[in-house]
């Protein structure tokens, strides 16, 4: 049915078994009638901060009204999914042009605003606070408020490390550093860093490294800029045992000049060619000159073959000379190990690189594979 996602069950009442979905009644209308027939009997319902108070101080309970009778008529509970998280706190223009006014936002490490209200942010929380209890009280208050069993959060886990910089986010930081260290000479010492007052101390500046960064992902730019990897065909998959050692190594040459961020890494893959069971990642290549960058682990439970990457992140160029996937006897796995044109089995896939056009690639000899990002 349009509109409802399956929602994991909830426990309205001891020994309560409860089945339920999302529905984004009254919002979205497709079906709701059929509800019942559907054996759920608790239903997740949008409550938007930017429905409910479209201007400050001024609530409007109306969708929360036609919630409840269709709730009592087709004889579910509710749990109200507060949308006032910073995500959708951004729909509520009011709100959003007096924390801009008073640089309550979000911002990323240059200091360029972002659309999200900072978590740190005084008025932000005064407001979402009122929201929250204005919401409670209306339902409490309603003939039919009974059928409201819960409330939920309104937006999903959200703090993007990139826009943690805003002039909020960066006093909360001092205040953590201080309360950490005790003073600004011990934060100094711990740091190794000179620092004249509290002003210079600031948040590192990190960013994830891919689409889907690894806690162990995070680095300092220009991490952001690109992630490239040449990687193995699934054409040619490198079948690998579970619990059994492998080494990956790759011999590059990196050019004198501005230095990429290069690491090895083998992606474990299951079954599926979507499922991914883990990642093994080596220590950053270090140059210019001729370096060999490895990663050496053991293949986890569930993995049938490994994908093979030599990972490029920021600026810069290698030259790829050879590379080899060995077992622990020492059996050449790879495809075309000496990488010959001919023979292929390998690729460039360009993942979250900012200008896909800067991305140059060279394969025309035997053992000089060349990639770089301007």
């Amino acid at each position: 049915m349009v509109g409802w996602l399956l929602c994991a069950a909830l426990s309205v009442a001891a020994g309560d078994l409860s089945i339920g979905f999302v529905s984004h009644y009254p919002l979205i209308r497709e079906q709701d009638d059929l509800v019942a027939q559907t054996g759920a009997n608790v239903m997740t319902v949008r409550a938007p901060w930017a429905v409910v108070e479209p201007r400050p101080g001024e609530f409007d309970f109306g969708l929360l009204d036609e919630q409840l009778a269709w709730a009592e008529a087709q004889d579910v509970k509710l749990v109200l999914l507060l949308e006032g998280g910073p995500a959708h706190a951004a729909g509520v223009g009011w709100l959003i042009n007096e924390l801009r006014a008073a640089d309550q936002m979000q911002a990323d490490a240059t200091g360029a605003p972002q659309p999200d209200p900072s978590f740190f942010s005084a008025t932000y929380r005064e407001y979402l606070q009122r929201f929250i209890a204005r919401t409670a009280a209306a339902v409490r208050a309603h003939p039919l408020g009974r059928r409201v069993v819960g409330y939920n959060n309104g937006c999903e886990y959200w703090y993007p490390l990139n826009r943690s910089y805003g002039r909020e986010d960066r006093v909360a930081f001092r205040a953590a550093m201080r309360a950490r260290a005790g003073d600004l000479d011990a934060l100094a010492q711990r740091w190794g860093a000179t620092l004249g007052s509290w002003d210079e101390v600031a948040p590192p500046v990190v960013f994830g490294r891919g689409v889907n960064a690894q806690p162990q992902g995070w680095f300092a730019p220009p991490s952001e800029a690109c992630d490239l990897s040449f990687a193995d065909t699934r054409a040619t998959p490198i079948r690998v045992e579970p619990g059994q050692r492998y080494r990956f190594a790759l011999t590059v040459d990196q050019p004198a000049g501005p230095v990429a961020e290069l690491w090895a890494q083998v992606a474990w893959v299951g079954a599926r060619d979507d499922q991914i069971v883990g990642r093994a990642n080596g220590a950053q290549a270090t140059g210019p000159g001729r370096v060999e960058v490895v990663v050496e682990a053991e293949a986890p439970v569930g993995a049938e073959r490994a994908w093979l990457h030599l990972k490029l992140a920021g600026p810069g160029a290698v030259t790829i000379r050879r590379a080899s996937f060995t077992d622990a006897a020492g059996r050449e796995l790879a495809p075309n190990p000496g990488l010959d044109p001919a023979a292929g089995g390998w690729q460039v896939t360009t993942w979250s690189a900012g200008e896909p056009a800067a991305v140059t690639t060279e394969w025309a000899a035997p053992g000089a594979v060349a990639l770089a990002y301007a």
